[in-house]
């Protein structure tokens, strides 16, 4: 039998490719198209990422507690990035509602990491920021309304 995987993160970044060869002939409405889909790519490559982060962590006996808390809220916000793909609804709904709340609550936690001078767990909770916001940036463009 021949090699049948599929490898998701590969076809994507060649879907981002071709994206990127779209040609927008200054239209409007294209490139906007153009912006939202690729954002969406980067989005699912994202989530991919971090998932595989996170199955293949390894944490040592002597992991900083602050670095552990950063990694807790990753968890969760890979989770919630798994909703927050899924949804389709709009602003008024209480399921973007709670999401919202909920990637609030995760930025909170991690404004609460004191990294205590470690300098891996303060990359490391920047970087866990900015996801978190890209998250609910992302959350936010899957609700605007825009025209075709």
């Amino acid at each position: 039998m021949g090699d049948l995987s599929f490898r998701p993160k590969a076809e994507l970044q060649s879907l981002l490719t071709h994206l990127d060869q779209v040609d927008t002939a200054k239209n409007p409405c294209i490139r906007e198209a153009r912006r939202r889909a690729v954002v969406e790519v980067q989005a699912i490559i994202t989530f991919l990422d971090l998932r595989e982060a996170l199955v293949c962590r390894q944490p040592g006996p002597a992991e900083h507690p602050s670095h552990r808390a950063v990694w807790m809220v990753l968890g969760s916000l890979s989770d919630l990035q798994a909703q927050v793909l899924g949804f389709d609804g709009k602003r008024a709904d209480k399921s973007y509602m709670m999401l919202e709340e909920l990637l609030t609550k995760q930025l909170l936690t991690l404004d609460a990491v004191d990294p205590q001078g470690d300098e891996t767990t303060k990359m490391a909770r920047k970087q866990a920021v900015k996801f978190a916001q890209n998250i609910l940036n992302y959350l936010d463009m899957k609700t605007d309304e825009w025209e075709y």
